[in-house]
């Protein structure tokens, strides 16, 4: 494996443990009340979903630093890291499918949803379909990150 994968292997790893608890969490909770459950939990999901895509893209932002060597700057950077990762470069073959790089996008912008609102105005509906996207963008995510790793120690 590539010398930056493995180094950057643990910051996924704690990604899919957010994901784990939460799942846990969503299982065994208990609520005073209904109302308190459908905020508890959608307050809990939003923020380990939040959580889990911040901690990929610290592993996208360390593979544009260490093997693109070249960062995005200005106020578009988080969607243009994503764009960047999913082109192949001179350094290496792309880094993930569009889409991906497209459920990735989706929660980039429910993240910023999430650091912008209360609790008590987070859609539940909206989160639960956040969350599952997340599932699946993270198992997808590892898929193409253990890929690229090995191709680029070969």
């Amino acid at each position: 494996m590539h010398p930056i994968f493995a180094r950057l292997r643990p910051q996924l790893e704690r990604a899919k443990e957010e994901m784990a608890r939460l799942a846990a969490f969503r299982d065994g909770a208990s609520f005073p009340d209904e109302r308190t459950a459908r905020w508890g939990i959608a307050v809990a999901t939003a923020a380990a979903v939040e959580n889990v895509y911040g901690g990929v893209e610290e592993i996208l932002k360390s593979i544009a630093a260490n093997i693109d060597e070249s960062l995005p700057r200005g106020d578009q950077w988080h969607r243009e890291l994503l764009d960047q990762m999913a082109v192949a470069v001179d350094a290496r073959p792309a880094l993930m499918t569009a889409e991906l790089r497209d459920q990735l996008d989706e929660l980039r912008q429910f993240r910023h949803l999430v650091r912008h609102r209360y609790g008590s105005e987070l859609e539940p509906a909206r989160v639960e379909a956040m969350y599952r996207l997340c599932e699946a963008a993270v198992a997808e995510f590892e898929r193409q990150f253990t890929r690229l790793g090995a191709e680029l120690s070969g």
